[in-house]
């Protein structure tokens, strides 16, 4: 099938870099980051590359309003919203409060999507995400607008074309570094993330294993999730099967009391990195997903003779929506 339009946002690569002091910090491996957080538009993130694929299609469709949802912190909504006024459309935003309180703070992600001029819609957490996204679309029908439609995460099927090729340059990228049988480490949500890298998996050179590490569901809930995304791909023909001996690694330890809660591992994260290595995390994807890692590290799961990329999917933006915690040093 021909290939779905895209539009370029990215302006290149995104960096991959060594993260020296924090490799010696764990006696290895050598830990490498991929740093999707430096993406041009609103303030950076992976979402970025998603949002390639589902604003060419909503072009194509002729729509001139980009609806989406997420929690109240969401960095997707904050991202869509960027992508909306850079294309010179309208951005609303239904944010759900998933925990309680979420939506009293306005500041991090919430002030920036005020700033780029999105509508904001509140919703507690009475009706489905996609019930309240129907709902939404209607309601903006009724105003004369046309309205396209994101899920969560923009983690369709379009949406996830952009994971594939997040997973392609960073196999690509390995490939000049001389860096084989390397280990993927990510934060996994709406799991679209981690499903590129599976699907792309038939492809990889330099890449071995992909590990998610889930923010908010258990393991076998957020399996399903991932699942489902590469179902969605190879349905689409967007990518090919994969072996069905193809593991789909989660671990769920590190993902705090819930989803946008951080505990004190993952406090103890983003502190390190920050001192170690001069580069911020936040409190609901990527200090979660880096509190793994070390542990992995520490308790074998990754070998130390070996190499890992970890993935800064962004959120760096969130930081101020929350009270940073004392740790122990």
């Amino acid at each position: 099938m021909s290939e779905p339009p895209k539009i370029s946002l990215l302006n290149g690569p995104t960096p991959l870099m060594p993260l020296p002091r924090l490799s010696d910090h764990l006696g290895g491996p050598d830990i490498w980051i991929k740093r999707e957080d430096l993406t041009p538009i609103a303030g950076g993130g992976n979402k970025l590359r998603k949002l390639e694929y589902i604003a060419a299609d909503a072009r194509l469709k002729d729509c001139d309003t980009l609806v989406t949802i997420g929690a109240a912190q969401s960095n997707h909504v904050r991202q869509t919203m960027g992508v909306a006024r850079a294309l010179g459309m309208q951005g609303v935003g239904i944010l759900v409060e998933e925990v309680a309180g979420s939506q009293k703070d306005k500041l991090g992600n919430v002030q920036l999507d005020q700033l780029l001029g999105a509508e904001l819609n509140y919703r507690s957490k009475l009706l489905g995400y996609d019930e309240l996204l129907c709902q939404e679309v209607d309601g903006q029908k009724e105003r004369g607008r046309r309205p396209y439609p994101i899920p969560a995460g923009g983690s369709t099927a379009l949406g996830c074309l952009g994971s594939i090729d997040l997973a392609e340059e960073t196999d690509r990228q390995l490939g000049h570094l001389a860096a084989t049988n390397t280990t993927i480490i990510l934060a996994t949500g709406t799991g679209g993330s981690q499903a590129g890298f599976i699907s792309y998996a038939p492809h990889a050179k330099n890449i071995s294993r992909v590990i998610g590490l889930s923010v908010g569901a258990t393991e076998d809930r957020q399996r399903e999730k991932v699942e489902h995304c590469i179902q969605a791909l190879q349905v689409e023909g967007y990518a090919r099967e994969i072996a069905a001996s193809t593991k789909i690694e989660i671990a769920d330890a590190y993902r705090g009391p819930s989803y946008g809660v951080p505990d004190q591992a993952t406090w103890q994260a983003i502190r390190l990195v920050a001192e170690l290595e001069g580069i911020f995390l936040d409190p609901i994807y990527t200090g979660k997903a880096m509190a793994g890692l070390i542990d992995l590290v520490r308790n074998g799961d990754i070998p130390k003779n070996g190499s890992a990329v970890f993935i800064h999917t962004g959120g760096v933006p969130v930081l101020p929506a929350f009270e940073l915690e004392e740790t122990e040093r």
